[in-house]
């Protein structure tokens, strides 16, 4: 029996769609997909990735800003079906990068599914042989032809994956998978320079050096609890810092200087973890300055908000709370605490904007991010003084900032006590208080974000993560309604120029290109 999603060919009725606007925006951001491809042909060769890019391009989609929702239980239930999948392999690849980059709306941290599918995507793609220069004949059981555009799509297409699920990790304080650091992979890097495009180039580079320094503090364990070795990791930093600051930013990626502080960030952040961090000032001023920079950088990318990706977004929240944690110090004299303070509101602002769906973790993050800048509790101790630049987490890397303060956040708005110390506060806190009731406490206070979502939609919809099904009913039952015609050839993906599309209902401006010449038919029951 078929298991996929049904064929969207029998369509009862129609009305125009075009949440298309994949390649216009996001496609700058991982291009990994052929914009000269038509939408029938993305269908015929991966329904996955088709339904993939419809779901990242509807996003924004402000004809029927219920689509994502609709799309998001059901597609990620087929995305992680596809792990089996032994066929459009490299479809399949493309479809959990996406995916891993714009995850499906969900609510808490603990939920992201960014590093699973990203991890998955790495096995697939060796399992297939990307990680070994050529077409893939050692792992194929039939003969392949000796194509040398095949050859570099693969080899783009394996140092994406590379960087696209470390990042995923240490940016959700998870040791990042060193593969990079092999020899193997510096002779594929060698052989393939002359291909990969220089911002590829650029980006490889310096995710190689941060996740090099991940590695060499986790070999030599400068950062575990209760080692006082600061030397040993101050000097690390500045190796790595100084390797950095060689590398330099190209004038045609737009994410170069953001790409730039976040990788500094990452590293100088490392201080955090040395005994001595509140009484060398310099240190503070070097994580200061990259924190407020990143999200000056991130703030000056135009349509920022609409492609920011898990990566960035985790990433700008722990120079949020740098800038927090800095603030709120005694050594808050020795920056500039104005630039800090318009930093952090911008990025306050720039979470609304990206929040696709009531509750979900952009707008649950400006929401923590407001109550604890106007709190005057957090960071406190018992006995009445405040430390704000000690860390009480430290097995998550530099990402032990973000949970630190989370925990914060958690000791006076969710009505936990702490785990880490014995605070006045947490001797009368409900120990026994759940992860759901914190969840349902943390919704009460936060507002409706700003952006483009439906506020009728219930919390929480759709945002669990359930176990992959055998069959698909739910895409099944969505498809039966949501169809799309495969018979005519359709137009390009393009949306340099807009169109007006009519519903049988309504009318309203949708992201299609004026020289579509067919169009894209799709019902839906009310």
């Amino acid at each position: 029996m078929d298991e996929s999603p049904a064929s969207p060919a029998d369509a009862r009725g129609t009305r125009l769609l075009g949440p298309f606007r994949y390649f216009a925006y996001y496609a700058r951001v991982l291009p990994i997909l052929n914009p000269d491809i038509t939408p029938n042909q993305y269908y015929a060769r991966s329904p996955l990735l088709f339904w993939t890019i419809v779901a990242i391009g509807s996003r924004r989609y402000q004809a029927d800003p219920t689509l994502l929702t609709k799309l998001a239980e059901p597609l990620q239930n087929f995305a992680l079906c596809s792990f089996a999948s032994r066929t459009e392999v490299v479809e399949v690849i493309q479809s959990l990068l996406l995916l891993s980059l714009w995850p499906l709306p969900f609510n808490s941290a603990h939920k992201s599914m960014s590093h699973i599918f990203s991890g998955a995507a790495v096995n697939l793609a060796m399992q297939n042989g990307l990680h070994v220069l050529g077409v893939g004949q050692d792992f194929a059981r039939v003969r392949l032809n000796n194509n040398e555009e095949e050859k570099i799509s693969r080899a783009r297409l394996w140092i994406y994956c590379i960087i696209t699920a470390q990042s995923a990790s240490y940016c959700d304080g998870l040791l990042p998978w060193m593969i990079s650091s092999s020899a193997d992979f510096d002779k594929y890097q060698t052989a393939m320079a002359h291909v990969i495009p220089p911002v590829l180039q650029y980006r490889e580079r310096i995710h190689h050096i941060a996740t090099d320094m991940i590695s060499a503090v986790v070999r030599t364990g400068v950062t575990q609890r209760g080692s006082k070795n600061d030397a040993a990791l101050e000097m690390l930093i500045e190796l790595y810092d100084k390797e950095l600051s060689r590398v330099i930013v190209p004038t045609s990626d737009d994410f170069g200087n953001l790409y730039f502080s976040l990788a500094h960030l990452e590293i100088v952040s490392f201080y955090f973890f040395t005994q001595t961090i509140s009484t060398k000032p310099m240190h503070l001023i070097k994580i200061y300055d990259d924190a407020v920079n990143a999200i000056e950088h991130a703030t000056f990318i135009q349509d920022f908000a609409l492609v920011c990706t898990f990566y960035f977004h985790r990433m700008l929240l722990l120079a949020a709370f740098c800038i927090l944690k800095i603030l709120r110090s005694d050594m808050n004299s020795a920056v500039d605490a104005r630039a800090g303070e318009r930093a952090y509101f911008k990025f306050i602002l720039l979470l609304k904007e990206a929040s696709v769906q009531h509750d979900d973790i952009c707008s649950r993050g400006a929401g923590i991010l407001t109550q604890l800048w106007a709190s005057d509790n957090i960071f406190k101790r018992a006995d009445g003084g405040r430390d704000s630049l000690s860390l009480r987490i430290q097995s998550r890397l530099t990402m032990s900032v973000v949970f630190d303060c989370h925990w914060w956040w958690r000791e006076e708005f969710g009505g936990q006590g702490s785990p880490y110390e014995l605070r006045e506060e947490s001797k009368t806190a409900k120990v026994s208080t759940s992860t759901e009731d914190a969840d349902k406490m943390a919704s009460e206070h936060f507002g409706p974000p700003m952006g483009l979502h439906d506020p009728t939609v219930p919390d929480n919809h759709s945002l669990e993560n359930n176990a992959p099904k055998h069959q698909f009913p739910e895409f099944d039952d969505f498809l039966q309604g949501f169809t799309f015609d495969l018979v005519s050839d359709l137009g390009d993906w393009t949306t340099e120029t807009m169109a007006p599309v009519r519903y049988h209902d309504s009318t309203c401006s949708t992201l299609i290109p004026d020289d579509f010449n067919q169009t894209i038919s799709a019902e839906m029951d009310p």
